[in-house]
C-alpha cells in the first residue's frame, strides 16, 4: 500500500475513508486509484468488473480489451487520471 492515509472517495464521496488494501495497478492509474478511491467501492468495481468482462467477452490478457476494462473501470470509480 503507498503512504496515501485517507481518501476522499470520487464514486461515493466518502470523506477520510481507507484506500483500497490491494490494488493490481502501478503507475499513474494506480496512483490515482489509491489517492481517489475507497476500499468499499473498488470492491463494488471487482464485482463489476466480473460483468464488464462477461457482458463484452473481454479476454483482459488481450491488450485492446485490457484497456476497455480500464476505461470502464475509470468512468465506473469516476477517476480523474
Amino acid at each position: 500500500m503507498s503512504d496515501v492515509k485517507n481518501v476522499k472517495c470520487a464514486r461515493c464521496g466518502a470523506l477520510d475513508a481507507a484506500p483500497p488494501d490491494f490494488i493490481p495497478y502501478t503507475g499513474p492509474l494506480g496512483e490515482a486509484i489509491l489517492a481517489q478511491v475507497c476500499q468499499q467501492c473498488w470492491e463494488e468495481w471487482k464485482k463489476m468488473s466480473v460483468m464488464v468482462v462477461n457482458e463484452n467477452r473481454l479476454t483482459p490478457f488481450l491488450p485492446e480489451h485490457r484497456q476497455i476494462l480500464e476505461q470502464q473501470m475509470k468512468e465506473f470509480l469516476g477517476l480523474k487520471i
